[in-house]
């Protein structure tokens, strides 16, 4: 498990309702997104199998479940640092 917190900086962007309907993005959906010069690349991730666990089960992009405190027996446990 992490000792500190990441801490990032965010920046909101609007993005026009189209845009999101035509894309097939849906809510709720764990997004990926890449970067390269002039762009920004937002995806829909389908394969978790490389994703890090930060010990952090309730706010997990991937976890549906609510977390109760019981990080051994969660379902992320095996991938947690």
């Amino acid at each position: 498990m992490q000792n500190k917190k990441v801490r990032e900086e965010y920046m909101f962007l609007a993005i026009p309702m189209e845009t999101i309907e035509e894309s097939g993005i849906k809510d709720g959906q764990v997004l990926e997104f890449t970067a390269e010069e002039g762009k920004i690349t937002i995806q829909t991730v389908d394969d978790t199998s490389d994703f890090v666990c930060d010990g952090d089960c309730e706010n997990c992009p991937v976890n549906e479940t609510d977390c109760d405190g019981d990080c051994e027996n969660c379902p992320c446990y095996e991938d947690c640092e």
